[in-house]
């Protein structure tokens, strides 16, 4: 297997200069990473000469770029506007092939519940009409969306021989059931799945019933892990205070990292092996199965970087053998 990590990793240090793209494929190779993920949104891929640059990077330092991963709230458009953002992701299409980018992980869904107009959530995980945030009235209203964008998609880079992805992401596109009703529908040789077992957590599912319904369409494989806490336990970890007000305020727990899961439960991210997830039984199921892949590390967690991105290799690597 080839196993790597995500540009996301990065996005302060990069963002805030502390780190240069060279640099990060410079780290990588010295820390024996095989890949990269890039995601646009942590460093300027379109900009100028980058593009000529990323690909010169990837074969100085002998990192292949696994993946170009992108966004768009295209499932929830129609008519001209359609056509003018499929156009935007063909472009982007364009540039991870100039890149050298073996696949294109794109989400190609962002506003939850945008059909609902001005209806208002009463609390972090229903609407108004008592209805799931996330659930499935809101899935099913951008199903359709979902699956012409990516036949769409997978026409046009069909030229480059690589495939579209879709990452089970959030609250809305997430869950083995809805990642492989997608899949079989779009029924293309190029189109996969990019399998983020932490996010599993993120809709409830246990990470290792997610693996084994996925793993036959899978092609990227992501690790992240997460603390796990129940809604019940918002007073402990500090998201909450004595009178049930959520704190948000710089200097709370709430602010350094905590999320809601789709049902309420709370996660915060971990470094790869220290969390909740069970990584190393995953791992197991990964070579019980003969998958051969690539294996992302990806770190969200409140530890630097560094320090967390590079503890999650070396732990991943080791598990692997």
């Amino acid at each position: 297997m080839k196993i790597g990590l995500c540009s996301y990793n990065f996005v302060r240090a990069l963002s805030s200069g502390a780190l240069s793209v060279e640099d990060m494929f410079r780290t990588l190779r010295d820390w024996g990473a095989s890949h990269v993920e890039i995601s646009d949104f942590t460093l300027p891929v379109y900009e100028g000469d980058m593009p000529a640059r990323l690909k010169e990077w990837s074969e100085k330092y002998g990192i292949e770029i696994a993946g170009l991963n992108f966004g768009s709230d295209i499932a929830n458009l129609t008519g001209d506007a359609y056509k003018e953002e499929l156009e935007k992701l063909y472009q982007k299409l364009d540039v991870a092939h100039q890149i050298g980018a073996t696949s294109s992980r794109i989400d190609m869904v962002r506003q939850i519940g945008k059909w609902r107009g001005d209806q208002t959530k009463i609390d972090l995980i229903h609407w108004a009409d008592g209805t799931i945030v996330g659930g499935t009235e809101d899935f099913e209203k951008v199903f359709e969306g979902i699956v012409r964008a990516a036949k769409d998609l997978c026409d046009y880079n069909a030229q480059y021989g690589n495939p579209v992805l879709s990452e089970n992401h959030g609250i809305l596109f997430n869950g083995a059931d809805r990642m492989k009703r997608v899949y079989l529908a779009v029924d293309k040789k190029n189109y996969g799945i990019t399998m983020d077992v932490g996010n599993a957590l993120c809709v409830g599912e246990d990470p290792l019933v997610m693996v084994e319904e996925l793993l036959p369409i899978v092609r990227r494989v992501h690790f992240k892990d997460f603390y796990v806490r129940g809604a019940e336990e918002a007073l402990a970890i500090g998201t909450e205070d004595s009178e049930g007000n959520r704190l948000k305020e710089e200097g709370t727990i709430a602010y350094s990292g905590w999320l809601t899961s789709r049902y309420g439960d709370y996660l915060r991210g971990a470094i790869v092996g220290q969390g909740d997830v069970p990584v190393q039984l995953i791992v197991d199921k990964l070579l019980d199965y003969g998958y051969d892949g690539y294996l992302s590390v990806e770190f969200e967690g409140i530890e630097d970087c560094f320090l967390g991105s590079k503890l999650g290799l070396r732990t991943l690597k080791n598990l692997v053998g």
